[in-house]
């Protein structure tokens, strides 16, 4: 192919230089980059608002890929750093996440580019732009799906080249294949492309239907699993570019199927834009305008949500990440579910919560199909049962399963009566028997997980059933009081002692053999698994804040912080970050009172995540001499945790008080903009909460709740602080009765529309 202009490529291409300039730079002002550079667009602000929010991604994973499909697509695609695609997750292997099929690009004779930056077209749509530099030739990649009628899913790549200098520079294109397939070519004319001529790889074990295509007369070698293959030779000098359309059905389908779309890449782009917008971020019932860095991120986690979504038959599930054959786990379902609520997608949601108890055993027990000995699936279940009927203010599916839950709390307290006549660990203390812990902690041992999350949802369910006077509710009150009593008893005995000077709770009983195996590698950490004593406290409200374990889960999380969020959580051990696990332990530091420190976790769960705003399950800290990965990416749970802190930093539901805006930080307030959520459902009501800036350096807090019908107790209060960070002072409030009581504002929660004023005494 002859040397071209940019101009020149894009119309040869079908593309006008301004819709390919709308696609890549939607946005694109003040998006970070790979690098944790700023990239480019028109604005170049003094003090960019990420700057700001210290997010610049500093703790990203080394290694990171994204998603870049439809919701309920079958085809799970993902883009990797430098841009390839890759293609049937086989896990982590050797400290890597292996694939069926890769296909990435480079030149013939020179080492893998290095990678420049990679961005989004916008958090809300998957069009990712990779840059790849070579010494004298730089690489731009464009990659993004289709799914156009009579074509069906197609994954595409805009591969373009362009000299670095002013000298001409030769060179030959490649795409490399790597896999165990073997493959083989064919040219056929391309009457949709003015090059003439389209290159078509077929896998040999199916000759009937391409792997790829692209508008290129292709070479093929072959090295061991690497299929490469080579485009036509180009030279070029300023300011030409040589560019190339990659197509890779997804769909089994036929040559003329796809072939066409070579000559129709702006329409295919306007597809591509047309099917997100089409895609609610929100639901028609909820609206998030949040600060800039926060919006963006919940924005992503948003489609990320809904990209995770799978529709089977009469299954509705949600999947942890694109390499999951089955739906997530029970507990991962409950808290994409609960984020999903917060969007406002409660159709989606209904079908996911109908879909588990779909699927409840004979016993009254659920399992997801992961590890025996999981109980606290089943208590879950029930929690999540009960948590959709607070949120939607509808008690009807609730009711008609109340017996469904009734059985499945039966089964649980037939394993604690079981662990009792055996008279095993967590027997002797009247626990539920042991059991799998997850989070860290493997196989079957005397484990706490699961009588906490035990404890969570039965306490729920006996309140319910005390207000609703439903049968049995003195047996499901009893059931509670038995195994807080005794969770409490075994606590004076189970505490231990941390080389720090404090005591705390660990999740395994000193006496389990795990803490002595002689391999120190496999012995649980103290922190092992403690973000189920952060689920006590923030779903349970369990313990009293002043209580030996609450002091002392805050000493042991204190005492683990590296890159800003709490280590060695999960299966990694230590040098390790579980993200997920840092966002659920930040909302517990807002319950716990503490909302700088709570922001100041949550921001380091955000820069661990990629540039792209996705997270890894786990992985090694920057700093460890050994880089490990465990788990999928995208990895749904924690997009959900990054949508619950988000809501619950400014509307958190304590077990009797509404406490608002205890998530806010100085930075929020800077830019003086509003920003605030509209119709968030709690138990007690819709509640819509603003703050917008006033003359005179005021903010004026905008509040009104609405739709409960709950049987749930009404709020004791509705909570404001009475000083923001920075030294905003809440001045006065009008439509409702209210007094300051120390650190706080309690106002009377009858009143269903209010606005509080606030003075700014801080510097500019």
């Amino acid at each position: 192919m002859s040397s071209k202009t940019r101009r020149q490529f894009l119309s040869d291409l079908g593309l006008s230089v301004g819709a390919i300039t709308l696609v890549r730079g939607i946005a694109n002002a003040e998006i970070f980059t790979g690098n944790g550079d700023v990239g480019g667009g028109s604005r170049t602000p003094t003090k960019p608002q990420r700057l700001l929010e210290g997010v610049d991604f500093r703790f990203a994973p080394k290694q990171w890929q994204s998603s870049f499909y439809f919701p309920d697509d079958v085809q799970k695609s993902l883009v990797g750093r430098y841009g390839d695609l890759l293609y049937g997750s086989m896990g982590v292997k050797e400290g890597n996440e292996s694939f069926l099929e890769t296909v990435s690009f480079g030149v013939v004779g020179y080492e893998k580019g290095s990678l420049g930056e990679q961005s989004l077209a916008l958090p809300s749509l998957p069009v990712i732009t990779t840059k790849l530099q070579w010494k004298t030739l730089n690489a731009t990649l464009t990659v993004f799906a289709t799914d156009g009628d009579g074509e069906g899913r197609v994954d595409n790549v805009l591969l373009e080249f362009n000299p670095e200098g002013t000298a001409s520079v030769s060179f030959t294109p490649s795409i490399v294949v790597t896999s165990e397939k073997h493959y083989r070519v064919d040219t056929k004319s391309g009457s949709s492309t003015r090059k003439g001529q389209i290159g078509v790889l077929f896998r040999e074990d199916d000759p009937d239907h391409p792997f790829l295509l692209v508008d290129s007369v292709i070479e093929l070698n072959r090295d061991g699993n690497d299929t490469q293959l080579k485009l036509e030779q180009q030279s070029l000098a300023k300011p030409k570019v040589a560019g190339f359309l990659i197509r890779i059905p997804r769909g089994g389908q036929s040559y003329d199927r796809v072939s066409g779309g070579f000559g129709k890449v702006k329409d295919l782009l306007h597809t591509v834009q047309t099917r997100w917008d089409s895609v609610k971020t929100f639901g028609d019932k909820n609206l998030w305008n949040l600060p800039e860095v926060q919006q963006e991120f919940l924005l992503a986690s948003s489609r990320m949500v809904i990209n995770f979504r799978e529709d089977k038959e009469k299954d509705t599930n949600f999947l942890t990440g694109p390499d999951q054959k089955s739906p997530a786990k029970l507990e991962d379902s409950h808290f994409i579910i609960e984020a999903a609520r917060y969007l406002g997608y409660d159709e989606i949601a209904q079908q996911a919560l109908q879909t588990i108890w779909d699927h409840q055993r004979y016993d009254g027990s659920f399992s997801s199909g992961g590890a025996e000995g999981n109980w606290k699936e089943t208590s879950i279940a029930v929690y999540a049962l009960i948590r959709n009927a607070e949120l939607t203010q509808n008690w009807d599916y609730f009711n008609s399963l109340y017996p469904d839950a009734w059985k499945a709390m039966s089964s649980l307290q037939e394993r604690q009566k079981k662990a009792w006549d055996e008279t095993t660990l967590n027997g002797k203390y009247g626990l539920l028997p042991a059991g799998y812990g997850d989070d860290g902690i493997g196989g079957t041992c005397a484990e706490l997980t699961n009588t906490l999350w035990a404890m969570i949802a039965i306490k729920a369910l006996s309140q319910i059933a005390d207000r609703l006077m439903l049968q049995k509710n003195v047996d499901v009150r009893q059931f509670y009081t038995d195994l807080m009593v005794n969770f409490m008893r075994m606590t004076k005995s189970e505490m231990m002692p941390h080389p720090q000077g404090f005591v705390y709770l660990p999740m395994i009983l000193k006496d389990d053999p795990l803490w002595k195996v002689s391999d120190i590698t496999r012995r649980p950490l103290p922190q092992t698994a403690q973000v189920y004593l952060a689920h006590a406290l923030t779903l349970g409200n369990l313990f009293d804040r002043e209580s030996p374990v609450v002091k002392g889960y805050l000493s042991l999380i204190n005492a683990t912080m590296k890159e800003d969020v709490p280590t060695g959580t999960g299966w990694l051990k230590g040098n390790s970050v579980r993200p997920s696990d840092a966002a659920a332990i930040a909302t517990s530091f807002l319950w716990l009172g503490q909302g700088e420190l709570a922001r100041g976790i949550f921001t380091g769960f955000l820069n661990h995540a990629s540039p792209l705003y996705a997270w890894r399950e786990e992985q090694s800290l920057i700093t460890a001499p050994i880089q490990q990965i465990f788990g999928t990416m995208p990895y749904t749970r924690a997009n959900a945790e990054c949508i619950r802190f988000l809501r619950h930093m400014l509307v958190f539901e304590d077990e009797k008080d509404l406490r608002l805006l205890y998530g806010i930080r100085r930075g929020d307030l800077v830019p003086t903009k509003p920003f605030g959520i509209d119709s968030t459902p709690t138990r007690w009501g819709r509640v819509t909460i603003s703050m917008e800036p006033a003359e005179g350096k005021r903010w004026v807090t905008k509040f009104k709740r609405e739709g409960f019908t709950s049987p749930a107790h009404p709020a004791n209060h509705a909570l404001l602080p009475r000083w923001l960070p920075g030294n905003v002072q809440i001045d006065k409030i009008t439509g409702a009765h209210f007094y300051k009581n120390g650190m706080q504002v309690e106002i009377d929660p009858a009143a269903t529309t209010w606005e509080a004023v606030w003075l700014d005494f801080g510097k500019t």
